[in-house]
């Protein structure tokens, strides 16, 4: 799961838009990033891989 979050932060498919900051400054995900790192997660798994 970490990768596929880092994969998007480094492709630049996450906003800003897609957190939610309370009010003691933590970063929350809105259903919007959420859905993100879900889809991007779900291809890495139905990547094939060789080896």
């Amino acid at each position: 799961m970490d990768l596929a979050v880092i994969s998007l932060i480094e492709s630049g498919a996450m906003e800003s838009k897609d957190f939610i900051r309370t009010e003691n400054y933590n970063l929350r995900l809105k259903p919007t990033g959420a859905r993100k790192i879900v889809n991007e997660f779900s291809n890495m798994l139905n990547k094939k891989v060789s080896y």
